[in-house]
């Protein structure tokens, strides 16, 4: 698909997020993103660019060096959707958000020590089966009764943890999400052997070409609204879904959130979400912009036009064109 918007109408503000832990098995604890302003006209709207180079996307200084390239792909393509959506509705002085309410969401266990409430938990795993069984068996100790881990193997192979575990620990476990590189004979093999669901986030390929994928092979399809179009699916598909942020900038997780509530409205399947990924981060300053009512986000009346952050973001004077 080509873009609908020529290269000068976007420009860029560079924002650094440090985590209060590594995120993944690259071992980083920094994130590095793009706030993308969109401008057409006298209007302006706003969203999130954000890649992960160690989870094989491309680099942010490949998209900014060569942006032709990239105008036709997801990575550009769905955040100028958003900050469309966006300029619209701020042009017409209009919320996408206000008062409404986001759906459930898991966890992320970062400091399982300090956890004051939650039921279902995502960890982050893959760090190397020593380490990996050590965290469980830690988290498995402290667990409240009924609660329940989303354990996130960012597709590194899950068969050699799932074989130490023991009959009553897949008791705790809700899903195992990219228990290896996508091969769907290897998940199935892995749900016929070990009692387990499996989520899949790192795909190959557009969501379009799930369509059909049976529950005996895949039970959840992670939707990363800043990546990728969830309308792509079909409704009718025995997934569910779980929309997350990318581990990106409070705007990123207020669209994300947005679109999670438009694909309830169009009757698709959801379980519980990751959309409080903003809380791992040392500065979450705009967290007092929502309320989080038991694990969803609760945007008030006076939430502002668009997905908000106006003041915040109008105040940006150092845009850098694309």
């Amino acid at each position: 698909m080509g873009s609908f918007f020529d290269r000068d109408q976007i420009s860029l503000f560079p924002y650094v997020l440090k985590a209060k832990e590594e995120l993944n098995r690259g071992g980083s604890s920094e994130v590095e993103g793009y706030l993308l302003r969109l401008s057409v006209d006298a209007s302006q709207g706003f969203s999130v660019l954000q890649t992960w180079p160690s989870l094989g996307d491309p680099k942010l200084e490949e998209i900014c060096k060569d942006p032709e390239s990239f105008l036709a792909t997801d990575y550009l393509q769905r955040p100028l959707y958003f900050a469309n959506l966006d300029r619209q509705a701020r042009s017409k002085k209009q919320s996408l958000l206000a008062e409404t309410k986001g759906p459930s969401n898991h966890t992320i266990l970062h400091d399982y020590l300090h956890v004051q409430k939650g039921e279902l938990f995502k960890v982050k795993m893959g760090f190397g089966l020593d380490k990996d069984l050590e965290k469980f068996e830690s988290i498995r100790n402290w667990l409240p009764l009924g609660a329940q881990l989303r354990l996130d193997f960012n597709s590194v192979n899950a068969r050699p943890f799932l074989e130490k575990l023991k009959e009553d620990d897949f008791r705790v476990i809700d899903f195992i999400e990219d228990p290896g590189e996508e091969d769907f004979t290897f998940f199935g093999k892995l749900k016929k052997d070990f009692p387990v669901k499996i989520a899949l986030d790192r795909k190959k390929d557009d969501l379009g070409q799930y369509n059909g994928i049976d529950a005996e092979t895949l039970d959840v399809i992670v939707v990363k609204p800043l990546k990728e179009n969830y309308r792509l699916l079909d409704s009718a598909n025995s997934q569910k879904l779980c929309f997350t942020s990318n581990m990106d900038h409070f705007l990123g997780v207020i669209q994300a959130n947005y679109e999670a509530n438009q694909a309830i409205a169009e009757s698709y399947a959801l379980t519980d979400c990751g959309l409080l990924s903003f809380l791992i981060f040392d500065n979450s300053s705009f967290s007092n912009q929502v309320t989080i009512d038991g694990t969803s986000l609760c945007f008030s009346k006076s939430f502002g036009c668009g997905f908000g952050l106006t003041d915040y973001l109008t105040g940006i004077s150092d845009w850098k064109a694309l």
